[in-house]
């Protein structure tokens, strides 16, 4: 098991890009990575045996960059506390992970309505 941890603003696009290169991460903290772009999100695809994944409050994350991780076919648990940006939409993909939710301002109670379809969810927070 290989576990990264990174907050705040002095993770960069280019933070990304290197960590990029660990492929063998099983978990990874990005929390308030207010400095990475969306284009640089698109990274974490190449982390293909990770099981957990934690971007809250990444404030340009969106649900092109959520749906692009549906490819993680080991990820499990995936938590985007406070992500300003994400939409019920970009979930639809995510139906069998542990989704944690809370504050995200685009998701709102009339929204859920359309994760009727999420049939293996197991936690919603």
């Amino acid at each position: 098991m290989y576990v990264l941890s990174m907050t705040g603003r002095h993770v960069t696009d280019e933070t990304v890009l290197t960590l990029a290169t660990l492929t063998a991460l099983t978990t990874l903290g990005l929390r308030s990575c207010r400095n990475v772009t969306n284009e640089r999100f698109q990274a974490l695809r190449s982390f293909t045996v990770l099981t957990d994944l934690d971007l809250m409050a990444s404030r340009h994350l969106s649900d092109d960059e959520i749906s692009a991780l549906s490819s993680l076919t080991d990820l499990t648990n995936l938590h985007l506390f406070s992500c300003r940006q994400v939409t019920d939409q970009a979930l639809l993909p995510l139906a069998s992970l542990n989704l944690h939710l809370g504050r995200c301002k685009r998701i709102t109670h009339h929204r859920l309505q359309a994760l009727d379809g999420l049939t293996s969810l197991r936690i919603l927070r």
